[in-house]
């Protein structure tokens, strides 16, 4: 959300896409700033919490198939290994991890006729925020018959290569902390910047929206 204030072009892709809290944080955050907004029951929709049940609800679904676009080799491998293991009856179409380079500098058509020929009916697409939102919308306007899903570091996750946060740590709104101690050379931006700009914007919102209850009585 950040990012996206400081993106236009993020925040249209956000905004044309269907996108879902996946941190307590963001949850504590539209429940209290107006709850007379029907927020109040917004729940949590964890990417490496989706994308697991998903494999495993379409196991053994006739016509149901997942294409896994994202990760290093390495990465990959050991997902298809986990969900083989986990997910048996889950079928996994195919999958491509596209060279790390900015979205425009990839060849795409390339990648969508892959997904196009595996048949798959679901995309999962683990490039990390803001590129797998761009390259999500990129290729779901090229390619509307299918879904595509933007998950983060569910691949990690799932594969096993990324260490999970313990459960308490998630049900209490802590899983920046353990992701910020883990990998503190690429996150500490985000969370330690990031997290500071969306307190003070949380805040100054309720206070907005106290001010105008207030001269509306």
């Amino acid at each position: 959300m950040i990012s996206a204030r400081h993106d236009p072009a993020l925040a249209q892709v956000f905004q044309r896409g269907s996108c879902y809290p996946d941190g307590l944080p963001l949850i504590w955050a539209l429940r209290g700033v107006d709850p007379n907004a029907g927020w109040s029951k917004a729940a949590r929709v964890r990417g490496p919490d989706l994308f697991p049940h998903v494999l495993a609800a379409s196991q053994d679904l006739r016509g149901v198939s997942h294409y896994l676009l994202g990760g290093t080799e390495d990465v990959l491998e050991q997902l298809q290994k986990a969900i083989a293991v986990n997910f048996p009856g889950a079928v996994v179409a195919g999958a491509a991890s596209p060279p790390f380079r900015p979205v425009h500098d990839v060849d795409w058509q390339g990648h969508l006729q892959d997904i196009r020929a595996s048949g798959a009916t679901h995309v999962w697409v683990g490039l990390g925020t803001p590129k797998q939102d761009f390259v999500a919308e990129l290729l779901s306007d090229a390619d509307p018959y299918r879904l595509y899903l933007a998950v983060g570091a569910a691949f990690d996750f799932v594969a096993g290569t990324t260490k999970i946060a313990p459960k308490w740590m998630q049900d209490n709104g802590l899983e920046w902390l353990f992701r910020l101690a883990t990998e503190p050379r690429r996150l500490w931006r985000r969370y330690l910047i990031g997290n500071v700009k969306f307190i003070w914007i949380v805040a100054a919102q309720r206070c907005g929206m106290r001010t105008r209850q207030r001269n509306s009585k």
